[in-house]
């Protein structure tokens, strides 16, 4: 039973999104369009999300500024530089 109430919201997501799609479109561009639709979806996944997973977000932080050195580092600029 629980997978046909997904199969049926899943319909209904989808048709739902077509049409105020539709008729937002005339007044908004594609771009604010799609910047709402997943700004809604983080606010309504964020909290399932941390209630789920309870990430640590220490681990998450050094992570990231780890990536964020690598992303500045002469190596990677230099391949952006060649592939331009």
């Amino acid at each position: 039973m629980r997978e046909k109430l997904f199969l049926v919201l899943a319909n209904l997501f989808w048709a739902g999104h077509y049409v105020i799609g539709k008729s937002i479109i005339a007044e908004t561009g594609p771009f604010w369009l799609t910047l709402i639709r997943w700004c809604v979806a983080f606010i309504v996944l964020a909290p399932i999300s941390y209630w789920l997973e309870r990430p640590r977000y220490q681990d998450i932080i050094q992570v990231t500024i780890c990536f964020c050195r690598l992303g500045r580092s002469p190596g990677f600029l230099l391949l952006h530089r060649l592939a331009a």
